[in-house]
């Protein structure tokens, strides 16, 4: 399902392994796409020191943003998939590892897909 929401400057904790939702995971995500290569981002955990420092925008010693009134405005990204509630209630509680497997093919097509034809920055 596609939702679309503002991510969070709170830190990786938010999204990582001290998260309510994320009790006992190894990780709660990875990292995607050509850019992420070029940063050579997959040879670190997505929770890590380096994911908090970029999404406070802070990234190898420059800052990310723009100046409004003197003041830094950073807005590190947007998360756009979720599996709806029952989805994941089968998947996870009655054990369907169908469902997680058809659930991260569709996000990996959608990521390829966007990263591939609409993905741009100015």
């Amino acid at each position: 399902m596609l939702t679309i929401s503002k991510i969070s400057t709170q830190g990786s904790s938010y999204y990582g392994k001290d998260n309510y939702y994320t009790k006992g995971e190894e990780a709660a995500g990875q990292w995607f796409g050509k850019g992420a290569e070029r940063l050579d981002l997959f040879t670190n955990s997505l929770i890590d020191d380096k994911f908090d420092a970029m999404l406070k925008g802070n990234f190898n010693g420059i800052e990310l943003g723009r100046i409004e009134n003197g003041k830094k405005i950073h807005h590190p990204g947007w998360d756009h998939f979720s599996a709806p509630k029952s989805v994941s209630m089968l998947a996870l509680v009655a054990g369907d590892e169908r469902l997680i497997e058809a659930h991260d093919k569709a996000v990996d097509y959608v990521l390829h897909y966007i990263e591939d034809n609409l993905a741009e920055s100015r």
